[in-house]
């Protein structure tokens, strides 16, 4: 797998410096008359776009520790002014202090790679790997730096015969301490 990703990230290395000379040129001379073209001649700002299918992708906090890994169907990188990378067919583990707090499955995933926010929307599901709690909800946005989750939008959480419906939650990555918005809780 990760050979794999190695010849992904050649390619798409390969692809930008292609892009730059096709954009910028090679030792580009200066036009007949000595004059240097208008600004408004120049190229516009380059844009690179990759993509790759089943993957992984693992992100390391600055003392190196894992903050999460995820496996992909597909994935969507972009680099403009900013750099966005849109995931497809995720399953994800979250990290907390080192170790796997929490999975995450979703359709459908940002995730911003400066922030370190991973944002999952179309149907997520989380199941804790600490706590015996898991959630379904709409969209997710997870902090890695902070620790933080937040569930938006039609919340199902289960803990062993207790469950609750809410509108969102905020909770830590494994999940262990949760805090519900307008719910209703039942036995069963």
């Amino acid at each position: 797998m990760n050979r794999h990703l190695a010849w992904k990230v050649f390619q798409l290395l390969l692809v930008a410096l292609v892009a730059t000379v096709l954009c910028f040129g090679c030792g580009r001379q200066k036009p007949k008359g000595g004059k240097t073209p208008a600004a408004t001649e120049r190229p516009a700002k380059l844009k690179i776009e990759a993509q790759f299918k089943g993957a992984k992708i693992i992100w390391n906090d600055e003392q190196g520790r894992t903050l999460w890994e995820a496996e992909f169907k597909e994935a969507k990188a972009f680099r403009g002014d900013e750099t966005q990378v849109k995931l497809l067919g995720v399953k994800a583990n979250l990290y907390q202090d080192g170790k796997i707090a929490s999975t995450l499955i979703a359709p459908d995933i940002a995730a911003d790679s400066r922030t370190k926010e991973v944002r999952a929307i179309g149907g997520v599901k989380i199941i804790s790997a600490i706590a015996k709690t898991s959630a379904n909800v709409s969209q997710i946005i997870w902090k890695a730096r902070e620790g933080k989750i937040i569930g938006i939008g039609e919340v199902k959480v289960y803990r062993g015969n207790l469950r609750a419906y809410a509108k969102s939650f905020n909770a830590d990555t494994g999940l262990t301490k949760l805090v519900l918005q307008s719910a209703e809780v039942s036995l069963e």
